[in-house]
């Protein structure tokens, strides 16, 4: 139904072929956070070079997408970074290539 489809994560997730970790606005969608991550010293650098310190953690985020067919699967992203404040979710696509992962964005 495509009503359902509205209300699932790839609707807000933007594929960033330049981005090079995945980001998540929104807590609950985390599975852990890493423990060791000092949110302090890591800065986010934007693609106009700017650099702000909004990230509040790291850990593994689940989020629901649909493949081709039209089917919804979960989706684990790893190493994700959580900064509440960005507007826009983020898949990175050299993030999921790095771990070994691959990404088709081809017609099928």
């Amino acid at each position: 139904d495509s009503n359902d489809r509205r209300n699932v994560d790839n609707e807000n997730l933007l594929v960033d072929t330049g981005a090079t970790s995945h980001i998540i606005n929104d807590s609950s969608k985390f599975i852990n956070f890493d423990e060791n991550f000092d949110s302090s010293t890591h800065f986010m650098e934007l693609a106009d070079g700017s650099k702000c310190n909004v990230v509040l953690g790291k850990g593994n985020a689940k989020v629901k997408l649909f493949d081709v067919k039209g089917n919804m699967h979960d989706v684990m992203l790893y190493n994700t970074l959580y900064i509440p404040s960005y507007n826009q979710n983020i898949f990175s696509v050299s993030a999921e290539v790095g771990r070994g992962g691959s990404v088709n964005l081809g017609k099928q």
